[in-house]
This record gives structure tokens, sequence and C-alpha cells, in this order.
């Protein structure tokens, strides 16, 4: 762009691939007052250049690489260049100012915030769900937790982590498995993914060891931190109840 005097503005452009002697993305000359706000510049300050008493004012400008896709039919009336896997275009525009859908009709935005450039990448919410007594340690490309975005076609990984006396029993929702850690890959809608935790059960018998029996439930199920229904010992004739095998001596139990 050359701007040779007045007043211009530039807010979620993209400036790439561009080629000249001399600032190749943006000139300003005479008396321009140019202002760059939150745009994506090939080599940042390093080519842009402004002579004369021209000002160029920079607010939240990145320079790393878009993964700009080629030119191709991306839906709408014209084609599109797509923002590929790990731009650091997506979600890095600001809404002032920013127009309701991209070039191809696709609503802004997808994500967090909207993309830099004419392309708004399309993304899907995934929102991740916990029943029970546990807790989900979510990987993605952002590092975000729940609810997150990932990428059309994008990937996540999901390791649930259950609490002590409690154990993971597997994945409900937008997906139904055991696997552990779960990784989805090839996203192409929002989901919802719950992680479901039950207590741990244990099983405990009552037997007797001489002259005596048993009164309640001898095999019991019992879950994790939780009491047994009482079981009470009696002796057979001149039999007495002494204690239980773990040194206890309390009766009914």
């Amino acid at each position: 762009f050359y701007v040779s005097g007045g007043t211009a503005e530039f807010v979620n452009c993209l400036f790439w691939g561009n080629t000249a002697l001399h600032a190749p993305n943006l000139r300003a000359t005479g008396d321009a007052v140019v202002t760059l706000t939150n745009c994506l510049i090939e080599n940042g300050a390093a080519s842009y250049e402004n002579v004369d008493t021209a000002t160029i004012n920079a607010t939240g400008t990145v320079s790393d690489a878009p993964n700009l896709q080629a030119l191709s039919d991306n839906g709408g009336f014209t084609q599109t260049i797509a923002l590929g896997s790990g731009s650091e275009a997506v979600d890095a525009g600001v809404s002032t100012g920013a127009p309701n859908t991209d070039q191809r009709g696709v609503s802004r935005p997808q994500g967090t915030a909207v993309d830099i450039g004419a392309y708004e990448t399309d993304q899907y919410m995934v929102t991740v769900q916990v029943a029970g007594d546990g807790s989900v340690n979510v990987t993605t490309p952002n590092g975000a937790s729940s609810p997150f975005f990932v990428l059309k076609g994008g990937s996540f990984t999901l390791e649930p982590a259950a609490e002590t006396g409690s154990q993971f029993t597997g994945w409900t929702g937008g997906h139904v498995g055991v696997e552990n850690p779960l990784t989805i890959e090839n996203v192409a809608a929002n989901m919802t993914i719950t992680a479901n935790f039950e207590p741990i059960e244990y099983t405990v018998t009552f037997a007797t060891n001489g002259h005596g029996s048993l009164d309640g439930d001898l095999n019991q199920i019992v879950d994790h931190g939780q009491d047994c229904s009482t079981v009470t010992a009696v002796g057979d004739g001149v039999w007495v109840f002494h204690r239980w095998n773990d040194g206890r001596a309390d009766n009914p139990r």
C-alpha cells in the first residue's frame, strides 16, 4: 500500500507475499497518518516505512506465518485463500470495525475472536463435562480449557483423572468409549463429551470361625468410603463371641 497523505486506518488486515524494492507492504509519505490495528505483517516493521513527516502507528500487530493455503474454492461466490493449521491470524483480530461475515459469507467470529484477513477459519466448540468425582485434562494446540474451539479437521486430547475412591468408567455424549487418554481427530462439528466417574466398589464377606452364627447380610458390595450394613455375631451354646479378625470386638458391627 502507498499512502501519500491524509489519514488511513487498517484493521485486521493481512499483508503477506508482497514484493518491492522498498517497503513491500506499506509506504507512507507527505503528512500521512497511518494506523495499523491487529494486522499481520510479513517481516513486521521492516516491511514498511514512513518518510517526510508521515507517521505509522501500529498496535497489536504480529508478523508470524499465517500459513496461507492455495487459492481455491472454499465456498462462497469467489475463490479464497484459507488459513492453515497453527496460523497466527486465527482469533487474533478485533471485533470493532470487523464485518459480520468473511469473504465467503461465513459468520464472524467462529472462535474466541475474529481472524485477521478476509477469511474466517471454520471452528467448532467443544464442551467437556464431568459426571461423578473426577476431572479431565484437556490438551489442544492452543492449550485451552473447556469449552474450547478447534479448527475444522483439527484434533484434541482428553485425559480423565479420578479422585481417590473413584474410577473412570467411560465417555458419553459426542463420543462413546473407554479410551484413556482419548484423542479426537478430524473435528467436523460442535461436540459435548462427558467423562463419567463412579465409586470403586468392594466386596465384603462375613464368616465364622468356631461355634456360632451371624445375623445380617454376609456378602455385601460397598462403595469406597461407605459403611457395611450391620452384622451380629451369635455364640452357640457355651460359645461366646470373642472378636473379628481385624481386631475389633464391637458386636453388632
